[in-house]
């Protein structure tokens, strides 16, 4: 990733490991239909796994734009793919989390061959417009390939799926993750604090969460605008303060999070307030 160091910063990926995703670009059509089992048969394909290729392979398809409206089944499609070891699922996860967009140079024979992975070429960079159209700039050498620059943006279950790995191997990085978003767009940033809070949920589960860790979660999950992300964070703070999280939820704007204090109890375990949240008026 590059950074100006005064904002988001950029995925980047260049020539290095553009002859993998040159041979494997063809597979992109699938990704047109209904079956979202073309990610993953496409990471089979090409890589072994482990293989750090993969790593954009999968940054690729989770930027695909031919999947909008089934975002979260393609995250959980190529995540899970077993082509993606552990180290790979670390790097595709930092680079969602942090980075404002992922940069591509895509291998100038994508254009020519009319491949249907959606590429965003703008003008200027390494691309000239003729006709309506983009087309590369030719190469000063020949035995250099031509690239196009492509910019391509993340979206919410993306950076909510990374958020929350990533909190899981390491909760001590919560502040980072949060402050890291706080340039992002609100929808971004309500994903990244959910992210957080499940991540966190998934430790307090198995005794490994810190106290910090546990203020700052509840804190971003209880600041979403959205209902559903409210309802996870006060889930997790019922788990130590099951009082103080009926109390919130009674007055939640949100009618699911208020008949979610009525269910809930009957089912409290441990009485008490916690310190770390303001509160209410």
């Amino acid at each position: 990733m590059t950074s100006n160091g005064a904002g988001p910063t950029r995925a980047s990926f260049r020539r290095r490991r553009s002859r993998t995703c040159t041979e494997s670009s063809g597979s992109f059509r699938a990704l047109g239909y209904d079956d979202l089992s073309a990610p993953v048969d496409l990471l089979r394909k090409h890589h072994d796994r482990g293989d750090p290729v993969a790593v954009l392979t999968a940054l690729l398809l989770l930027t695909d734009r031919s999947c909008f409206g089934r975002r979260a089944r393609l995250v959980a499609s190529v995540v899970g793919c077993e082509a993606l070891d552990g180290s790979c699922l670390d790097e595709i996860a930092e680079h969602v989390v942090h980075a404002e967009e992922l940069v591509v140079d895509i291998p100038r024979a994508w254009i020519e061959e009319r491949f249907s992975i959606e590429i965003e070429v703008p003008v200027g960079e390494g691309a000239r417009e003729s006709g309506g159209e983009f087309t590369p700039d030719p190469p000063g050498d020949e035995a250099v390939p031509s690239f196009v620059r492509s910019r391509r943006r993340f979206d919410p279950p993306s950076r909510l799926w990374a958020a929350q790995h990533l909190v899981r191997r390491d909760a001590t990085r919560v502040r980072e993750i949060l402050a890291d978003a706080t340039p992002l767009p609100p929808d971004h940033r309500a994903a990244i604090g959910a992210g957080v809070v499940r991540g966190a949920i998934d430790l307090e589960d198995e005794g490994r969460l810190s106290d910090d860790a546990f203020r700052m979660a509840v804190d971003a999950g209880l600041r979403s605008s959205r209902g559903a992300f409210r309802l996870e964070a006060l889930e997790l703070l019922a788990r130590r303060a099951p009082d103080e999280a009926r109390a919130r939820a009674a007055s939640d704007p949100d009618a699911k999070v208020r008949r979610w204090a009525q269910r809930s109890g009957a089912d409290a375990e441990r009485p008490g307030t916690f310190p770390g949240i303001s509160p209410l008026p």
